[in-house]
């Protein structure tokens, strides 16, 4: 047989150009000059066109190809042979593929974990057919994967499965669910003994010389999946010999040991596909396919249950899915509706349930963004303790993980939302999108460096605007560089930072929000600065976190509230006034920071929350674990913000308010309450050791800054110092004459201070030389202060001379310790629990010269968790004159504290008007 060329034909059939060749085979790109097609042509090589055996085993495939008709296998088109010379050339024709084999893609690295669960999911789907239809591929590996440029589904490539010239024919498995094992074989193509497949992906049974039968292509699928989520074989050696060894007698490492975030459900799919015994893994491909749709990286705890909950349970489940799938369609149907009619636009609301146990927690993670077109909307989800970044379809149903986005937050969309950007560890980050899902492949890039962010926007000319804390706006450009500084908080004017920018329309002025020192949201502003002048139109508007309407409206937040006013973009003024129209908004108070965006469109995306105080309580808890009230009404009570009195007959404490947060004192024998007349937000009330006065921190005159007040309200509160920094009482020595303190500067580590009462003496730092120091507390005696610290490395508590020098006494255990305290008579030093905040450490201190210390033990177990901050100062327990119990603030924990929903508008602007012509 004459070599085939480009130029040949075989029937109707032009060759193109040679495209592989495999041991059942030559490919070559054809053209078919009847229809006029792009077309595959499989030749079976000349060397075995006499022979028989592979003749056969060639007819084989045509038949077991011809017999499959599925959109993730690839299609037979015809078959045929041609006279050349003295030997017939046999061939196949099929359908062209363009695209990459997996094989190749993985040289790259590791699919990302949505990409591989949905071509997994196909590839699963294609064995499933081909079981159904008594055919049994033998040979799957990466190499026979194709992966589309086209065809796209649900953000991965379209998956073909190839060449089955080792396919086994078997009866048709009519139900799901029957075991492949029990069919029998109807023909066998390969002699008892006989080895056929790719040994790294060969099921054990294979090797072995053993019939193959569904369960066998389910062993490697295993290994394909294995291998497409860690970029490595799940079997390896030096020769064939050891990785057949390895298959037989190995398993291979845990998905979790090379990728940390691979749901545990994922990971024991994988493990019962590869097990060793036929009968112990998966019985049927339809399952698995069914079982990796149901597993995505914000739903790993909810996994489990779903495969071993009782029938009853699963149908509760499905029957609410299908609820949700129905309303789903319906506000897909309005959505449109309402685009296809522009003329006469009607506002269409709906809810977005977010995927799994994926929650919005009330913090910074409020800040999310919608696409500029109304396609979908990023925001920071909590799911298994981790924190990622979501993607949610606002015109297809679904919700996922964006890979990549780990411990990412604040995030913000480029104009044609194909980058998104967000900040983690210091940095500014961008990745880019393909139809809301992470290209493969894709990297992040690094944009700026900044210590901290609040709030970010880009432009369609290619810059980034972001807000500092602390600070001023600064512009970047998205492909990285130098920042450049933009604006400068006035502190003449007590402004704190600016934050939270939004462009206008032409991209040339910025709207932003000035934080006010107080960080009291009625003394903060929305404010527009020109980016070509520089010039900043202050006080546009009373309120914080704007956003323009295309309707000609500015939309801003005050106190759980959305609010519009008509705007003039020209001017940057508001010429109406402002008018509720949405309320109930998820709205952070330390942050002034809402949870809504607007689309150019129009679209409103918003988290529906309603800011009610907490209602904790006062407990106490004795070394048995006993609880009793200390205080028998609930309030909201700041449970890092309070102190016992030194004879342990009263507390002081923040309670939270709409106004500003107060320092009340509570009467634990009469259980009267009192409140400390200071008039503006206070914190961290700290008892004299007289137990007359109270130092606290108030941002009343500008920054977080110490003050002392009299106990019994009857005198002004007394300024003790004048920073910019943040400060933070924790301690007062015994004798009265020094008062520990925090002090923190945006950006830089945490500070011990000690500031001399006597008005004569400044203040001056104390601690290890570099390392950073918080919650300092002095000994009865006075001559210790115990601290936390990561001199370490981690945060641990430690006790140090006072004044110094001295060596440090590291106190907590190898779990690491937070937030000291002494016992009334200097016996035992308390701390929480770095891993477990649950459990109050004790060390009972048996010598100070040398010292000498008790091993650590468990003084008090609680039956909830406390508030288990590393940073700033905290007091998050009091201990009692004695140390036979402590006071401590139990959660409320019927308040609502997750959102788990995100409520759609489209179409805002006309309900907005509507709302304005009304004047609600």
């Amino acid at each position: 047989m004459m070599p085939i060329s480009p130029g040949d034909r075989l029937g109707p059939y032009e060759i193109v150009a040679p495209l592989g060749a495999g041991g059942m085979g030559e490919v070559y790109k054809a053209r078919d000059t009847r229809l006029d097609r792009t077309v595959a042509v499989k030749v079976l090589p000349p060397a075995a066109a006499d022979d028989p055996v592979r003749l056969r085993r060639f007819e084989h495939e045509a038949r077991a190809v011809a017999a499959l008709n599925h959109p993730n296998i690839c299609a037979l088109f015809d078959v045929g042979s041609e006279q050349s010379g003295e030997s017939p050339i046999h061939f196949l024709v099929m359908e062209y593929l363009e695209g990459d084999t997996l094989s190749r893609r993985l040289h790259q690295g590791p699919m990302p974990l949505p990409l591989a669960l949905e071509c997994g999911a196909q590839i699963a789907d294609a064995l499933a057919r081909a079981h159904r239809q008594g055919i049994i591929h033998r040979d799957l590996k990466p190499a026979n994967i194709m992966l589309l440029k086209a065809g796209a589904r649900a953000g991965a490539p379209q998956v073909k499965l190839l060449d089955f010239g080792l396919a086994r024919l078997k009866p048709p498995v009519p139900e799901r669910g029957t075991g492949a094992s029990s069919v029998p074989t109807r023909s066998a193509m390969t002699l008892p003994g006989t080895v056929m497949g790719t040994v790294p992906y060969m099921a054990p049974e294979q090797l072995e010389g053993k019939e193959s039968d569904a369960r066998t292509d389910l062993f490697a699928f295993g290994s394909v999946l294995y291998e497409m989520l860690t970029a490595q074989r799940a079997f390896q050696g030096a020769s064939e010999a050891s990785v057949i060894s390895a298959i037989l007698s190995a398993e291979p490492p845990p998905l979790s040991s090379l990728q940390p975030l691979t749901p545990p459900a994922l990971d024991r799919l994988v493990r019962r596909c590869l097990a060793k015994d036929p009968d112990a893994r998966w019985q049927n491909a339809a399952d698995v396919a069914e079982e990796l749709r149901g597993i995505s990286a914000d739903s790993v705890a909810a996994q489990p249950a779903r495969i071993t909950q009782p029938r009853r349970r699963r149908t509760w489940v499905f029957a609410a899915g299908a609820l949700l799938l129905v309303l789903a369609a319906a506000a897909l149907v309005w959505i449109a509706i309402s685009r296809l009619s522009p003329s006469s636009p009607v506002p269409a609301h709906f809810a977005l349930t977010m995927p799994g146990r994926t929650v919005l927690g009330p913090d910074i993670s409020a800040y999310f963004a919608v696409a500029a077109d109304g396609s979908g909307v990023v925001y920071v989800g909590v799911s298994g303790g981790r924190t990622r970044l979501y993607w949610h379809d606002l015109r297809g149903p679904g919700g996922w993980a964006l890979a990549t986005t780990e411990d990412g937050h604040t995030p913000f969309l480029s104009p044609d939302a194909r980058w998104l950007g967000f900040f983690r560890d210091g940095k500014i980050l961008a990745l880019p999108l393909q139809s809301g899902r992470v290209g493969e492949g894709s990297l992040v890039k690094e944009i700026a460096a900044t210590d901290s962010i609040r709030g970010a926007c880009w432009g369609d000319d290619g810059t980034i605007v972001y807000g500092t804390l602390g600070g001023g706006l600064w512009r970047v450009a998205a492909g990285g560089g130098h920042p450049q500084r933009l604006t400068e908080p006035d502190r003449s004017r007590n402004e704190m930072d600016h934050r939270w920018p939004s462009l206008l329309p032409g991209g040339r002025h910025v709207l932003f929000t000035v934080q006010h020192a107080s960080s009291r949201q009625e003394r903060s502003a929305i404010a527009a600065l020109s980016l070509d002048t520089l010039r900043i139109t202050r006080d546009v508007e009373r309120g914080v976190h704007a956003r323009y309407l295309p309707s000609g409206h500015l939309v801003f937040g005050r106190y759980g509230t959305l609010l519009a006013a008509p705007f003039d973009v020209k001017t940057s003024k508001v010429t109406g006034s402002p008018v509720p129209v949405v309320s109930d908004v998820l709205f952070n108070y330390a942050l002034n920071n809402f949870g809504f965006d607007v689309a150019a469109d129009g679209t409103l995306v918003y988290a529906n929350w309603r800011a009610e105080p907490a209602s904790n309580a006062l407990v106490w808890v004795t070394r048995k674990g006993d609880l009793e009230p200390a205080l028998p009404d609930r309030r909201a009570y700041d449970s890092m913000n309070f102190d016992l009195s030194p004879d342990g007959q009263r507390v002081a404490v923040t309670i939270e308010a709409d106004t500003f947060n107060s320092i009340w004192i509570g009467d634990l024998r009469d259980r009267r309450w009192q409140r400390v007349n200071i008039q503006a937000d206070s914190y961290g009330p700290l008892w004299s050791p007289t137990g007359d006065r109270l130092a606290f921190s108030s941002n009343r005159d500008g920054p977080l800054n110490l003050y002392v007040v009299a106990a019994d309200g009857e005198s002004a509160p007394v300024r003790l110092a004048t920073a910019a920094q943040m400060q933070s009482a924790t301690s007062w020595s015994p004798d009265g004459r020094f008062l520990a303190y925090v002090q923190q500067q945006v950006g830089t580590p945490l500070e011990t201070y000690v500031l001399p009462l006597d008005g004569r003496t400044a203040p001056w730092r104390w601690g290890p030389e570099g390392a950073e120091v918080t919650e300092p507390a002095f000994s009865p005696d006075g001559r210790w202060l115990a601290y936390q610290s990561r001199e370490s490395g981690k945060w641990e508590v430690w006790v140090r001379p006072f004044p110094g020098p001295g060596r440090g006494q590291r106190v907590s255990g190898r779990d690491g310790g937070l937030a000291p305290a002494w016992s009334s008579d200097g016996s035992e030093i308390f701390y929480l629990e770095r891993v477990k905040d649950t459990r109050i450490m004790s060390r009972r201190v048996e010598s100070t010269s040398p010292w000498r210390l008790a091993d650590p033990n468990v003084a008090f177990a609680l039956p909830f968790a406390l508030d288990n901050e590393s940073a700033w100062a905290a007091r998050t327990f009091a201990v009692a004159p004695g140390g036979r119990r402590v006071l401590v603030v139990q959660p409320d924990e019927r308040a609502p504290r997750d959102v788990t929903s995100l409520t759609v508008i489209t179409n805002w602007p006309e309900e907005v008007k509507a709302k304005l012509r009304g004047g609600q």
